[in-house]
């Protein structure tokens, strides 16, 4: 998946920081998980809890 997603950026003209960046976010998704969910069953609750974490307050 993740080598479908930079094949997709990579041929829509993103730039390289802008493919890092969103790399970055997948795998820290995919570790905050550590494989307890197939991806196909995380829902909406699970989004925003691992977005709420870098949350600044």
């Amino acid at each position: 998946m993740i080598n479908q997603f930079y094949t997709f950026t990579k041929n829509n003209n993103s730039s390289e920081s802008h493919i890092a960046n969103n790399l970055k976010v997948i795998v820290n998704f995919n570790n905050y998980f550590q494989s307890s969910k197939m991806f196909a069953d995380i829902g909406k609750e699970d989004i925003n809890t691992f977005l709420n974490r870098w949350k600044k307050v």
